[in-house]
Order: C-alpha cells, then sequence, then structure tokens
C-alpha cells in the first residue's frame, strides 16, 4: 500500500473468488495495489479467465506532498502519474476486453477527484493526475460507446480518510498551521 498505509484499489467486479495475490472484498471483486506487480499480474490473469463481468471500477489515489511545481521532484511526479493515472488506465485496460467479448454492455466507473475539475494549489502532481483521469474517460466513453459500455467519472472532494487527514494535509491547506485542529473539526471513526 502507498497512500498512507492505505490500499489503493482498482476493481473488476465480476462472479467467482478474486486472484490469490489480490485481498478479496467479497462477492468477486478484487482489489489490489497496482504498485504491486506480483498482484497485478494476477489481477490481469484473472480478468482472463471465463467469467460474466461487466462493471470495472478504477480507483487509484497517491496523495500529492504539498510542493510547489518547481520544487516538486520528479519521483513525486511519476509516481502520482504512475499510481493516479497509468493505474486507472492498466485496469481498465486489462478488463476490457473481456466486457467487450461478453457483448451484454457494461459500466466503467473511474475514480477522479474534485481535483481533476479544478486546481488547488502545491499538489500540482495530484492535480495533473486527476484531470489526465477525466481526459481518459471522455476517451473511453467515445471509444467503448460501440460495445454499450458507458464510460463515467466520480469526483469525490475531501474524505474522512488517513490520505486528507493528517498533518501533511492540514500545513497544505493552510501553511502556517503547526498542530491538528480541534476534534470538532474531524469526524469519528466510529
Amino acid at each position: 500500500a502507498i497512500a498512507g498505509g492505505q490500499p489503493l484499489v482498482p476493481m473488476l467486479v465480476r462472479r467467482g473468488p478474486g486472484p490469490a495475490a489480490a485481498a478479496a472484498t467479497g462477492g468477486g471483486a478484487a482489489a489490489i495495489d497496482p504498485a504491486d506487480v506480483v498482484a497485478f499480474v494476477a489481477f490481469v490473469a484473472w480478468t482472463r479467465t471465463p467469467s460474466q463481468e461487466s462493471i470495472i471500477l478504477a480507483n487509484a489515489g497517491l496523495a500529492a506532498a504539498g510542493d510547489a511545481i518547481e520544487k516538486m521532484s520528479e519521483k513525486l511526479w511519476r509516481d502520482s502519474i504512475d499510481v493516479n493515472l497509468t493505474g486507472v488506465w492498466q485496469t481498465v485496460k486489462a478488463a476490457v476486453p473481456h466486457v467487450i467479448e461478453g457483448g451484454r454492455g457494461g459500466a466503467i466507473v473511474l475514480t477522479s477527484s474534485v481535483g481533476g475539475l479544478k486546481s488547488h494549489p502545491n499538489i500540482g502532481t495530484y492535480i495533473a493526475s486527476k484531470h489526465g483521469v477525466v481526459g481518459l474517460m471522455r476517451s473511453m466513453a467515445v471509444e467503448f460507446a460501440q460495445h454499450g459500455i458507458r464510460v463515467n467519472s466520480v469526483h469525490p472532494t475531501q474524505v474522512n480518510s488517513p490520505m486528507l487527514m493528517n498533518d501533511m494535509s492540514y500545513r497544505m491547506f493552510r501553511p502556517t498551521w503547526r498542530t491538528r485542529p480541534p476534534r470538532t473539526w474531524r469526524r469519528s471513526r466510529r
């Protein structure tokens, strides 16, 4: 796992058990870390087995470090693009041939972000990668429409998760902040 210790989750929803190398999430869905090459190879092999899959959920996220574009490291840039954009593309590329072969149409949902619709300072890698997801969704929608496959993106805003609820994020949105916000600003995790 990369983002705040939480797994990154490209998913293919289908009947039957998921690949052994992937963490089974129930209902025949497989959740994997796209940076884990072994798990991704198992995921691709799993998509090539006979099934009746018709929904692909591609969700990957690596938080930005809060650096200005001119101070950003090349490694951070590449990691963000690789996880947030390439991971989404790889998930669809591995799974969509079987949805097309099924001949019944289907749906693909890509998770972008509110950052895929507008910009925020000091998270240029994240903004660029999530805007890329929107462009990818538009291209896929045009290409896969002939197969009856609908492609959409969703754009969540701040979510109470370790990816957002941490000191680095607090300082990114308010650079002068030195401690965590009061508990009343954060939702409880019951």
